[in-house]
């Protein structure tokens, strides 16, 4: 069984209030969507306390009841083992929240980014990422028919950046280690 993960933000609780309905119509949508194209979704929410579970909530009680076989929830309540094995165990990743697209990249798994913040969309240059970024801002411009077999299955290749990242410690390292840093 293939698992979607969707991970949500309350725009009430952010400064897209204005979209808000925008947001969860288009959330709704995905799911219908990953549904027809036989996933299971998981709605997933990294913080109670910027709403994500409501804005998850507002969007669940619309589900037609014969649809809710394939969704189900996940809060995050401290138990990080749980929650990271529900991403990792994911054939896919929609994210909102920041923490969500890097997971889902790191456990290199294909992912759809709904980018609120110039963090995540500098992030996913940095990787030279080759798919669609959806910017909530404009979350009406995306047709839930652009999730496509190619979407489903891009997987970021990370590593160019991983091992480059791993070399800014080593100067760090150095001093620790004779406490000068040799340039």
């Amino acid at each position: 069984n293939k698992t979607a993960v969707i991970s949500m933000i309350d725009c009430s609780k952010h400064k897209f209030s204005n979209i808000k309905e925008e947001y969860e119509n288009k959330i709704f949508e995905m799911i219908y969507r990953l549904i027809d194209l036989k996933y299971n979704v998981v709605l997933f929410s990294f913080c109670k306390a910027e709403g994500d579970e409501l804005a998850i909530d507002r969007v669940y009680k619309r589900i037609n009841h014969d649809k809710l076989k394939f969704v189900t929830k996940h809060q995050y309540d401290g138990d990080i083992d749980k929650s990271l094995s529900v991403i990792k165990d994911s054939s896919l990743v929609i994210g909102t929240r920041f923490h969500s697209i890097v997971l889902a990249l790191t456990f290199k798994k294909p992912v759809i980014p709904i980018s609120y913040s110039i963090k995540t969309n500098n992030m996913l240059a940095d990787l030279s990422f080759q798919k669609k970024i959806i910017d909530i801002k404009d979350i009406n411009d995306f047709n839930v028919k652009d999730i496509d077999e190619e979407s489903l299955n891009y997987i970021c290749d990370t590593s160019s950046v991983t091992s480059k990242s791993l070399k800014h410690f080593e100067i760090l390292d150095e001093y620790i280690r004779k406490g000068t840093i040799n340039e």
